[in-house]
């Protein structure tokens, strides 16, 4: 297995639309500023992995880009990213809508190296600042079909984030932070393929999830923290017909070491 660059989130997150809209602000109509989207923003992190050793990622805002009728700020990594949020951030787009982030993109999750699945995602809501605790932000599902060395895979999925907890004050490799809010990104997927000689589709991944990742985001700067898990485990008999790892577990560190937010 190689990078958890996804979820957020990377998981390249297939033919769907989400229930994200423009309706949704806070009641005083101002803009949210816990990931601040100016010209010239950056965020530097030092990204630690159980099994895939440590690595450092830039992430820029690089442009602007409007998709629809809506303006988006273009974010990327300057080289190819580690970290999950990185990873799910990276040539996606980002925009403001009241007390909401919402992005446009897709999401990458590697199940080997040369077989990443990626996620198509569109007006999806990460953040929102004045939701309460426990209340899911947004939700996506859909199929996906993709082929890997002559086996056509198919894919059932939900992308779900949730607010957390509200923090008055946040410590994390000696910085402290103040008004921070964390946010769950999780990720469910089932997949079943067909085999020569059955003529039924055979699910090779029961339902379960493999990623669950929580950012914690901090007023006027942006994400300053990302812990995530990725795991799955293939059918013991019918996984093993299918030339992809039988299962993975990965944790991984996200901490922010400098930026300019402004």
């Amino acid at each position: 297995m190689k990078r958890i660059g996804f979820l957020l989130l990377s998981i390249g997150f297939f033919a769907a639309s989400c229930s994200s809209d423009d309706s949704n602000s806070n009641a005083s109509g101002t803009s949210t500023n816990f990931l601040p989207l100016t010209a010239g923003n950056y965020w530097v992190y030092d990204v630690e992995s159980e099994t895939l050793g440590n690595g450092r990622d830039s992430l820029y805002i690089a442009n602007d880009t409007v998709i629809g009728v809506s303006a988006y700020k273009k974010l990327k990594t300057r080289f190819l990213p580690n970290g999950f949020f990185s990873g799910a951030m990276n040539n996606n787009s980002l925009r403001i809508a009241g007390d909401e982030l919402i992005v446009s993109g897709e999401v990458t999750v590697p199940f080997s190296q040369d077989f990443p699945v990626s996620i198509p995602i569109s007006e999806f809501t990460i953040f929102k600042e004045n939701a309460a605790a426990n209340a899911m932000l947004d939700q996506v599902t859909g199929t996906m079909s993709q082929t890997f060395q002559n086996y056509p895979l198919d894919f059932d999925y939900t992308l779900t984030t949730t607010a957390k907890d509200n923090l008055a004050t946040y410590s994390i490799n000696g910085h402290n932070y103040t008004n921070v809010k964390k946010v769950e990104t999780a990720l469910k997927l089932e997949i079943s393929t067909r085999i020569q000689g059955i003529p039924l589709p055979i699910t090779v991944l029961q339902e379960q999830n493999v990623l669950t990742s929580t950012q914690y985001y901090a007023e006027g700067i942006g994400v300053v923290h990302v812990t995530s898990n990725f795991k799955y485990q293939l059918d013991p008999l019918l996984g093993s017909q299918l030339p992809i790892p039988q299962s993975a577990t990965e944790h991984q560190e996200e901490v922010l070491d400098d930026y300019n937010a402004e």
